[in-house]
């Protein structure tokens, strides 16, 4: 804790590593500045170590990244601030990403390539590189059934065979055999999420259409997403009982957006039990909007009580897609002017998302909705539950 590490901008210099099995450790205080990798806690070399029988190196579990500043190295195409796994793991209070200008640096911000059990909450995550992601959130590819005993055949980048299905695919072996195949019990909340020329934000999904990563029990809430100029997409998810609620995105910049896709879960199981509740989105202009766009397999989406505004955009859309069945929308409101929404008509701040006293949004939301409080951890309802992030006094 309390440590300054300069990478110096070396090829393959890491800040904080870790080659074997390591458990209930807090990485407190750090500044981590120039290295390809900030905090790189990797599985290949403990997996290797299990199936070669040595079986005491566990998964990382009960690890903490707390209070730390991880910044990438200028202007490069690669690296990532946090690459880090754990089956318990807290990511809180940090700055991760580039903080001296608007431009996309390194690679992903975040990258989590499995969590059971974990928290990413109150960070500031900016800039990732061209074409990366400042959160992306995914698994450990499942086997094919047909896999050689003690093996596991996976697809990756490789297309499968016409035979191949998710529903006979078997468990992640190796330093996985003990744990549930899944990334899930994750809570990302309360972060301020900054883009820049990268088209898409945030990613809970298999790495790829041909990997079968399996993720549940997601809750998306009270970020604060702000586009860059490259920004298309805030959120893109495919996942098992998903809740994204409470979220304010601006999106002024950039002119092709959608808020959530529900997307394309490839050789993955398709998504299920997706609740998206009571969010803002600016939009501001541009020649395209969708609020939510839903794939086809898609079953069991929610959208209700959501707020969204995009003037000037070409047919905006609340939703685009059907999924394959079980669509609810109710309560969403496209509205347009500001001045008869927000408190602010160029809203900046979250604050300056609060309802206009005459806001069609006041009190118009569906009640049953499981959503308690606001993105300000208000109550709700405030007499009857408002539409968007914010319920109003």
């Amino acid at each position: 804790m309390d440590l300054e590490f300069d990478g110096m901008s070396k090829l393959n210099c890491v800040g904080i590593d870790a080659e074997g099995g390591i458990n209930q450790v807090l990485i407190l205080n750090m500044n981590i500045h120039d290295a390809v990798i900030g905090i790189g806690l990797n599985s290949d070399l403990l997996n290797l170590y299990y199936l070669t029988g040595a079986t005491g190196h566990a998964m990382f579990d009960e690890m903490a990244i707390v209070d730390s500043t991880i910044t990438p190295r200028f202007n490069a195409p690669d690296g990532w601030e946090v690459y880090a796994m754990a089956t318990r793991a807290s990511i809180q209070g940090n700055t991760f990403g580039n903080m001296l200008n608007s431009s996309s640096m390194g690679s992903h911000v975040v990258r989590v390539p499995y969590m059971e059990k974990g928290v990413i909450a109150n960070n500031t995550i900016a800039r990732a590189g061209a074409n990366q992601l400042a959160i992306k959130l995914h698994a450990q590819a499942w086997c094919e059934s047909t896999s050689p005993a003690g093996s596991c055949t996976t697809y990756d980048n490789n297309a499968p065979p016409p035979t191949y299905t998710y529903q006979t695919n078997t468990h992640p072996i190796g330093i996985f055999n003990t744990l549930s195949g899944y990334t899930e019990k994750v809570i990302i909340a309360d972060n301020k999420i900054i883009g820049a020329d990268n088209p898409y934000t945030m990613s809970a999904a298999s790495q790829n259409l041909n990997s079968d990563e399996r993720l549940r029990d997601i809750i998306v809430e009270r970020n604060w997403f702000i586009s860059g100029t490259g920004t298309q997409l805030a959120i893109l998810f495919t996942a098992e009982d998903m809740t994204i609620r409470n979220n304010i995105v601006d999106m002024k910049l950039g002119s092709f957006k959608t808020f959530a896709s529900v997307f394309d879960p490839g050789t993955a199981p398709p998504s299920q039990n997706i609740k998206v509740l009571n969010n803002t989105v600016y939009a501001g202009a541009g020649s395209e909007f969708f609020g939510v766009d839903i794939h086809p397999t898609a079953i069991n989406v929610s959208v209700i009580n959501n707020l969204f505004r995009a003037p000037s955009s070409l047919n905006p859309v609340v939703i685009s897609g059907t999924g394959a069945s079980g669509l609810v929308q109710s309560n969403n409101i496209l509205r347009d002017p500001p001045a008869s929404l927000f408190v602010s008509a160029d809203p900046v701040n979250p604050a300056d998302f609060g309802l206009n006293p005459t806001s069609p949004a006041r009190e118009a939301g569906l009640s049953t909705v499981p959503v308690r409080s606001d993105f300000f951890l208000t109550g709700r309802p405030q007499g009857l539950i408002d539409v968007g992030a914010i319920e109003g006094p």
